[in-house]
């Protein structure tokens, strides 16, 4: 990996392996769903940190990610100062830890976390990938009249002409 100068704060970090950050509303998330994905590229040789409310009190996130960041993304989508204080703060974390890839879960960490860095992506080029996760999808076969994949394997496609 290259050495790569930012502007921000005028620092310098030097990568000498790859980094991912992960980030969710709250950290349940990430002990239920991401643990495994942590230790595995740890065991690689990722730098692997990851970002949500309640994150920095959470013993099982602390040993399984190399840093943890308290973000305190607001649940309440009409709460547009605790919005705007989570992006510039989130907007900060990531210019300053220059992340390879950021992964995004749950629809408002994602939404405003995306929103956050299309600026700091434009100015210095990183994060270099930006990945968002939905989970929890299975709701959608009563929603819109979709069948889930795995229920949609027995005939082999989607109403609608979707075939898997």
């Amino acid at each position: 990996m290259t050495a790569r100068t930012t502007a921000v704060g005028h620092q310098r970090l030097v990568k000498t392996m790859p980094s991912l950050l992960l980030v969710t509303t709250i950290s349940a998330t990430l002990r239920s769903f991401l643990l495994p994905i942590s230790e595995g590229l740890r065991r690689k040789g990722w730098r692997v940190d990851a970002a949500a409310n309640g994150v920095s009190s959470d013993c099982e996130c602390l040993r399984a990610f190399d840093r943890v960041f308290e973000v305190r993304w607001s649940r309440n989508p009409l709460d547009l100062v605790a919005a705007f204080r989570s992006c510039k703060r989130f907007r900060a974390l990531v210019a300053r830890q220059q992340y390879d890839i950021v992964h995004v879960h749950t629809p408002i960490a994602s939404f405003l976390a995306r929103l956050a860095m299309r600026a700091t992506r434009r100015k210095y080029g990183f994060p270099k990938v930006v990945v968002y996760t939905a989970h929890g999808f299975t709701f959608i076969q009563q929603v819109v009249g979709w069948e889930t994949p795995s229920s949609a394997n027995s005939r082999g496609s989607l109403r609608g002409g979707l075939t898997i």
